[in-house]
């Protein structure tokens, strides 16, 4: 009998290799009790079959079913062995990641769980390297090898080092007692301080080249113990950033123009400046002048582009032309160029008195004339739609606030006519159970009429769950789409016990066995995140769509046409700085709006420039403090970080930079820092950050909120 078996082989004690031998068939079997009982035994062999014992369990930690139960039998195999790290380092390098991190949790020694987890980091992620190193010396210290415990420490500095200054910073942390590859490394980062401190160009290109020569060398060395093989992976890192140094250094090409079409008369006023690097290395120090005032940039990366608003004296109104200059630093050299182009100089308007016709806060109706933009999303659902008759899935998601309701509303008043969209917010409603969520489905698709499908007298008294949805959809005839907002919403239902996990399954069957019947679900979830024990059905089944912000020229226009509807003119610097306070979203967008026309009747202004802007976006952080709030702590600790680190540096900032910075390492920080850019808090071009949300910075500094 399987558990006979089981029990007598949770009894073994491996005396021998045959013993080994016939307990690693044994692990092999179809029965997975008895795998892992054998399994098991094997970390019970007796000192003549450890060896034998061990290369089986090698190869079971690499099998996802055995690999726990090999983990645990490999760290009581090594509990009484007490061998040296480099031993350890020998026997583990074997065993993949999720193993050897099984293996940490399950070691029964510190120094066997500390070098398991240190190799499953390197292996897990190059960008761990320095966080290993320092395990590392941790574990030799302990040793007794205090010499090459100080180098690697010094190697997991090292580790981090991305660029010349870096590399030559650690000139003055050298430990002693270097040997090999680590005495390499020493060796090139002074020659790295020394280049970047040249007595001549031709010393500098001579400490280059060494550097280089010394860095391939320690490469390329055998390695003979721990210390020289992490070196050679440091030496690697270290030539990579070397070559790219060198690389980047191609010919400089930046674009200026003036984007600015349209300013304000007879007032100060700024003109909109884009600046864009086209050459393969980030330009400093940038600067507009078009007037007596500058307007400056610290950094433009390769490939990237910024925008400045540079102040420009009253002019009178009329077609002007502006002339000025711009200058950046690349490298060594100082660059000049001249600035030119014709603007429209407008006299201010005169403000009609109205209702001020920003929404805050609220879903926008079908038919309201502040919906901009959102043709893309629009049109997938449109197409997904026409894609075929039954089980059409079609998924927005997005972050809070971001328009997905109002979306859906615009869906509701395009599709009527070709199709039968019903509207329903899951997260309102008040359901006590399957029927009743189907009931309230079949009763908005029959022009409200719940009664009829919860009545216990009336026709369709004999319909269950997702039968009164279809039959509803028979009735009413043409095509159905159910619309379904924060349909996330509905696995918290479930949790909560107001709904029971079937309602999925039925979900599932209603769309791909019902003619004529769509879903449209909008929320705040990757299809990924929800693709477990309830949300399997959509991975066949769906199409979905990421909302995010609005889109550059779309966002303008919900701030200059309801402006310029009450009479108000808006300039182009206006519309840009609003942008980039905003970052294009449309919460942030409406709120600002709302404030700029309070200003306005207020003040009884027929303009509004970019210091009106300006001036509301401080009403606009007192106003969206939650949803501030809940921005700044979406990255959770290490985003806050992130962001505060980026609130500081005030424009775009290098990985190597705002990994300093926020003191988290560099994998650390681009992990948050991605993440951040996912959710558009963000904006991230290669491996450079910036804030997406301007406004986002003014309220944390607004605050105190920093992580220092």
């Amino acid at each position: 009998e399987a558990l006979v078996r089981q029990a007598a082989v949770g009894t073994c004690r491996p005396a021998s290799a045959a013993d080994v031998e016939v307990l690693s068939r044994m692990a092999e079997g179809r029965h997975l009790g008895i795998a892992q009982a054998a399994v098991a035994a094997l970390g019970r062999a007796e000192a003549e079959a450890r060896e034998s014992a061990w290369r089986h369990l090698v190869t079971f930690a690499s099998r996802p079913a055995l690999r726990r139960a090999a983990s645990e039998a490999m760290a009581r195999l090594l509990a009484p062995l007490n061998l040296p790290v480099e031993d350890l380092w020998t026997r583990l390098r074997e065993l993949p990641s999720p193993a050897l991190w099984d293996l940490a949790r399950a070691a029964r020694t510190w120094r066997v769980g500390e070098t398991a987890r240190l190799l499953a980091r390197l292996g897990a992620a190059p960008g761990r390297l320095r966080e290993a190193l320092e395990d590392l010396s941790v574990l030799l210290l302990a040793g007794g090898a205090s010499a090459e415990g100080k180098i690697c420490a010094w190697l997991g500095r090292a580790a981090d080092a991305a660029d010349e200054e870096e590399i030559a910073a650690l000139g003055g942390l050298r430990p002693r007692a270097a040997r090999g590859g680590a005495r390499a490394l020493l060796e090139a980062a002074r020659l790295m301080e020394k280049a970047l401190r040249p007595d001549s160009a031709r010393a500098s290109s001579r400490a280059r080249k060494q550097a280089a020569a010394l860095l391939e060398a320690a490469a390329a060395q055998p390695a003979s113990g721990v210390v020289e093989e992490m070196a050679a992976q440091v030496a690697a890192r270290w030539r990579q950033a070397l070559q790219a140094e060198g690389e980047a250094a191609g010919p400089v090409d930046v674009v200026f123009a003036l984007s600015s079409t349209r300013m304000l008369a007879e007032v100060p006023s700024a003109a909109v400046v884009r600046i864009q690097n086209r050459g393969p290395a980030p330009v400093m120090g940038v600067s507009v002048c078009l007037g007596k005032e500058k307007a400056t940039a610290r950094c433009v990366p390769p490939g990237a582009e910024v925008e400045l608003a540079a102040p420009v004296p009253p002019l009178k109104p009329g077609r002007v032309e502006l002339r000025g200059s711009a200058a950046f630093q690349s490298g060594d050299t100082s660059h000049t160029h001249p600035l030119s182009g014709l603007v429209e100089v407008v006299k201010p308007g005169s403000l009609r008195r109205e209702v001020n016709p920003y929404v805050v806060g609220k879903p926008l109706a079908g038919d309201s004339p502040m919906f901009f933009g959102r043709g893309a999303e629009l049109e997938f659902v449109e197409r997904a739609l026409a894609s075929g008759q039954r089980g059409t899935v079609a998924v927005l998601v997005g972050e809070r606030r971001c328009g997905k309701t109002s979306i859906l509303r615009r869906l509701e008043r395009r599709l009527s006519g070709r199709y039968r969209p019903v509207f329903v917010d899951v997260q309102g409603m008040l359901v006590s159970d399957t029927n009743a969520f189907f009931a309230h489905l079949a009763g908005r698709l029959a022009a409200g009429d719940d009664a009829r499908w919860t009545s216990s007298d009336g026709p369709n008294a004999e319909l269950q769950g997702a039968e009164m949805v279809r039959e509803a959809a028979v009735q009413t005839g043409g095509r159905t789409v159910l619309m379904l907002d924060e349909f996330d919403d509905l696995e918290q239902k479930v949790r909560a016990g107001r709904l029971e996990a079937e309602v999925f399954d039925q979900l599932r069957a209603l769309i791909q066995h019902t003619d004529g019947v769509s879903l449209v679900l909008a929320g705040t979830h990757h299809l990924e995140e929800l693709a477990g024990e309830y949300w399997s059905f959509l991975l066949n089944l769906a199409t979905y769509r990421r909302v995010g912000p609005l889109e550059r020229e779309d966002a303008e226009q919900v701030i200059r046409i309801p402006l310029e509807r009450l009479g108000v003119v808006c300039d182009d610097a206006a519309a840009a700085a609003a942008v980039a306070l905003t970052g294009g979203q449309p919460y942030l967008l409406q709120l600002l709006g709302y404030r700029l026309v309070e200003r306005c009747v207020r003040d009884r202004e027929g303009a509004a420039g970019a210091a009106a802007v300006e001036a509301a976006a401080d009403e606009v952080i007192e106003q969206g403090d939650i949803h501030l709030r809940y921005l700044w702590e979406r990255g959770g600790p290490e985003g806050e970080r992130v962001l505060s680190a980026l609130a500081e540096a005030g424009g775009w900032t290098s990985l190597p930079e705002l990994s300093a910075m926020t003191g988290l390492g560099r994998e650390r920080t681009a992990r948050a820092a991605g993440e951040l850019s996912r959710c558009h808090i963000v904006q991230r071009h290669g491996e450079w950050f910036r804030l997406k949300i301007k406004l986002l910075g003014r309220w944390a500094r607004g605050r105190g909120r920093s992580w220092r």
